[in-house]
């Protein structure tokens, strides 16, 4: 099963997250000493206030976008942050200029509304009422083992995946801003079918190249917007941005097939599984809270479970 170890693993191995619109790859191996005793620094972007504090960006283009839209190379989450919020721009000499793409709220700097603005080592950018970015010229060792603690913090350890505290928190933000602007919201749980056999049958690390590489094709399947998340154990969970009850359905269904039609390396053969889905959507008539779409959700899981297994339950009948 060479290649298929989790993300990070080997002394000279490259952990490779994609964070919302942002690619970060930071060496494994030790980071070098002219690094660490040095004066390597770099610009970078760090969430101060608001839904992702902690989040940490090298400003190595030469032209960043910033906004709530997952297209934008800095993709944020956050209230009063329009889709396409600002710009970044590169100047020779390694400055940087931000300015505004006609947001809903604007851009503050220091305190001050700016159209444009020539960023100085120190200054504080407001997006909304909540999210506050701090632009600086950083250590470069420091920054790369913040940027690693934070995609610790956010993504699952063996599959790469956003973890259950991520998409707790994502989930929320999301629901908020689809009330706000009358989106569509919809969320999936599903979890493997009899998975327990597998790990009787093959043993535990068997187990664990199943999830790890249906979790790498399921990744390729979706659209860039879905927000995929390992939820515990063999379940999994999918936010829906822009999908209403019909469409949520559907999209499982087309999960369900897909799964169904994979096959795993096994023992001395091939293996496939299936999955059980439950779909739930924020409606006038039905749940409205994060809590509440969650486990109306887990209720239809419980319900393709107990009624054959590889199906999807949802809200929506078809």
């Amino acid at each position: 099963m060479a290649g298929d170890t989790p993300p990070g693993d080997g002394p000279n191995s490259t952990t490779r997250y994609r964070s919302r619109g942002i690619t970060t790859e930071i060496a494994s191996a030790e980071i070098k000493a002219s690094e660490v005793y040095g004066d390597a620094r770099t610009p970078v972007l760090s969430v101060v206030a608001g839904a992702q504090v902690g989040m940490t960006m090298l400003l190595n283009g030469s032209t960043l976008t910033v906004g709530r839209d997952v297209g934008c190379d800095i993709s944020l989450v956050g209230s009063g942050i329009s889709r396409n919020h600002c710009r970044i721009d590169r100047r020779p000499g390694a400055t940087f200029i931000i300015t505004d793409l006609s947001s809903t709220n604007g851009i503050f700097v220091n305190g001050c509304k700016r159209k444009v603005h020539e960023l100085v080592d120190g200054d504080l950018i407001k997006l909304g009422p909540y999210t506050v970015l701090k632009y600086g010229i950083e250590n470069t060792a420091d920054v790369r083992t913040r940027i690693r603690q934070y995609e610790q913090s956010i993504h699952d350890d063996l599959t790469g995946l956003y973890n259950r505290r991520y998409f707790d928190s994502r989930f929320r933000h999301e629901l908020a801003y689809a009330k706000r602007h009358g989106d569509l919201l919809s969320v999936i749980l599903f979890d493997l079918d009899r998975f327990k056999n597998i790990n009787d049958d093959y043993g535990h690390a068997a187990g664990d190249f199943v999830i790890r590489r249906l979790s790498e094709r399921l990744s390729g399947h979706l659209r860039s917007e879905d927000i995929l998340a390992r939820y515990g154990g063999e379940e999994f969970a999918i936010i829906l941005r822009g999908e209403g009850e019909e469409r949520a359905f559907m999209t499982a269904e087309r999960v369900r097939t897909f799964v169904e039609g994979l096959a795993f390396p096994l023992g001395e053969g091939q293996r496939s599984l299936t999955i059980s889905l439950g779909t739930s959507t924020l409606r006038p008539d039905g749940p409205s809270t994060a809590d509440e779409i969650v486990a109306e959700a887990d209720e239809n899981l419980y319900k393709a479970k107990t009624e054959g297994r590889n199906r999807t339950v949802g809200s929506f009948k078809s």
